[in-house]
């Protein structure tokens, strides 16, 4: 049976035999759990939890990572990382240039590679 048949089509894939509802719920927890475990990780590492620790600008540089790297792709979101946190970082002097960079670099990515740098395989 093929599970990632869900994705693209539900009616069919439950059609097929495949429990849907089962499924979702599935994934739903996967990724509560793996939210949960990062964020006692997280707690436990700075020893205090304050809206301080979650600013806006950490947001959109996450979100640039994917975007960049590529949806869906181990390889291309730790391309992503690469080039949004390594990359600023040997040019310093540009710093207060970062964000305008992030965001056209997203651009043009989004523009030129709308999967992304290095997407998942079988997608073009």
């Amino acid at each position: 049976m093929c599970r990632p048949s869900l994705k693209h089509d539900q009616l069919a894939a439950t059609t097929m035999g495949v429990d849907a509802r089962a499924y979702r719920v599935l994934a739903f927890a996967l990724g509560a759990a793996l939210a949960g475990f990062a964020g006692t990780l997280f707690a436990t590492l700075m020893a205090a939890v304050s809206p301080g620790a979650f600013v806006f600008t950490e947001s959109v540089t996450l979100f640039a990572i994917v975007l960049v790297g590529g949806q869906g792709s181990i390889s291309g979101v730790l391309l992503g990382t690469v080039l949004m946190f390594v990359v600023p970082q040997i040019f310093r002097s540009f710093a207060e240039y970062r964000y305008f960079i992030f965001g056209i670099a997203m651009v043009v990515v989004m523009v030129l590679r709308p999967q992304g740098i290095w997407p998942r395989r079988g997608q073009k």
